[in-house]
């Protein structure tokens, strides 16, 4: 499946004073021409609606995707009809879609749709109304009856239509060759290959790793500086890895006044601007990266126990394989990590 084309279009011409003028604008139109306009429908979903459902068992990939300030844009179909560009994120335990696609697809929420609590970055909590797909569709595997929150993620990414989260995931063992820009989706069950196999299309790999899973999210024990353990959120849909201060501290990386910063996006499209400090190591199993810039922040203060996120800056020197069934995880380094 190819995702919907990309455009650009310029305009040149002259202001009022005779300076040229040139303005860029980046777009994208559907594959083909739509029908008749569906207006608004009521979005409907049952009190307690049906847990998701695997709907094909075959493996999917390798399925092309773009990394993009460091996030995973990846095609999929809603509603076997709505060709979409979601982010990969695992971070994030529910799937969600922008009001945008939630028309599109006839899905906008209304004042008696039901709505759940979406927490994000620094613990903040917000109310996002639930519409439900017939269908979640990428490369040859399909997930059906997908209760998905409606948010306006990621503004400033306009052409994003929403985030594919752990819910869907989580029934897959997945491989993401960043290198490649690949992803392999192989659904739970006998008939999963090794995730050593998986893994290690190049490169040297590490593993197996344990995972521990809660709430949908996926944790990784890792050691700070070849002295510090430390339970971080393995995160594909964060751009920096990211420590608390409280582990700061420990480790004496606590960030001075005029520490450079970074501005990141939490998944209901608010900026967030973290310090940033160099951590000389960063080891999870045996593999090690070396002098990553890491952003300091409360990440959960309702969840003590998870002290950062492992973001895409780690994971993407790797081939990455997430076998949620097996919690485990697979890293393959190509060659020698260097800063």
């Amino acid at each position: 499946m190819a995702p919907a084309p990309w455009y650009a279009l310029v305009l040149t011409g002259t202001d009022d004073r005779g300076q040229p003028v040139r303005v860029t604008m980046d777009f994208k139109l559907p594959m083909s021409p739509t029908g008749s306009k569906i207006a608004p429908a009521p979005a409907t979903a049952a009190s307690s609606p049906p847990s998701p459902a695997l709907v094909s068992q075959h493996a999917s990939g390798p399925v092309p995707f773009q990394t993009i300030y460091n996030h995973i844009w990846l095609p999929a179909v809603l509603n076997h009809k709505e060709q979409v560009t979601l982010l990969l994120d695992t971070g994030t335990a529910h799937t969600l879609i922008t009001p945008d696609t939630a028309r599109r697809l006839g899905l906008s929420p209304t004042a008696e749709t039901p709505k759940q609590t979406l927490r994000v970055l620094g613990g903040h909590q917000v109310e996002v109304p639930v519409v439900l797909l017939t269908s979640v569709t990428v490369g040859q595997t399909a997930v059906q009856n997908v209760p998905v929150g409606v948010v306006a993620s990621f503004p400033d990414i306009l052409l994003v239509d929403g985030l594919l989260g752990a819910d869907i995931l989580r029934h897959f063992t997945l491989t993401l060759d960043y290198a490649a820009s690949r992803l392999t989706l192989v659904p739970q069950g006998p008939q999963v290959p090794s995730p050593a196999t998986l893994a290690a299309s190049r490169g040297v790999v590490h593993g197996p790793i344990p995972l521990r899973l809660g709430s949908s999210h996926v944790l990784v024990r890792a050691v700070l500086n070849g002295q510090e353990p430390v339970t971080l959120l393995l995160d594909t849909g964060a751009s920096h890895t990211l420590l608390t201060p409280v582990i700061a501290r420990r480790l004496g990386l606590s960030p001075t006044a005029d520490a450079p910063t970074k501005t990141l996006n939490t998944a209901d499209g608010q900026l967030r601007t973290v310090p940033l400090v160099m951590c000389k190591t960063i080891a999870v199993g045996e593999a090690v990266v070396e002098q990553l810039p890491v952003g300091i922040t409360d990440v959960d203060p309702k969840a003590p126990a998870v002290e950062g996120l492992l973001g895409v800056d780690f994971l993407a020197r790797f081939t990455v394989t997430l076998d949620y069934g097996n919690r485990q995880l697979w890293l393959a380094a190509p060659q020698a990590i260097s800063p």
